[in-house]
């Protein structure tokens, strides 16, 4: 069974949350992508594989994505 961790949880920024993560041994992580750093709206191809880039090199996988189907309003 692979352990993996939501980012958020660590109440500190993304990035330092990733190393945190694979400080724990987590080999998944879970990223809340409807507001903040993650929005798609946010991203760009370039951000985008930065972020996998990140991910991988701590030897993790993004495990999910949390997301919204309901109409959500933007900050």
């Amino acid at each position: 069974m692979k352990i993996g961790c939501m980012l958020e949880s660590f109440a500190i920024d993304l990035k330092e949350a990733v190393k945190r993560a694979a400080s724990l041994g987590c080999e998944g992580i879970q990223a809340y992508a409807v507001s903040g750093e993650l929005a798609p709206k946010n991203m760009t191809d370039a951000t985008v594989k930065e972020w996998l880039d990140r991910v991988k090199s701590h030897g993790m996988v993004f495990s999910a994505i949390c997301g919204t189907l309901s109409p959500h309003p933007t900050p």
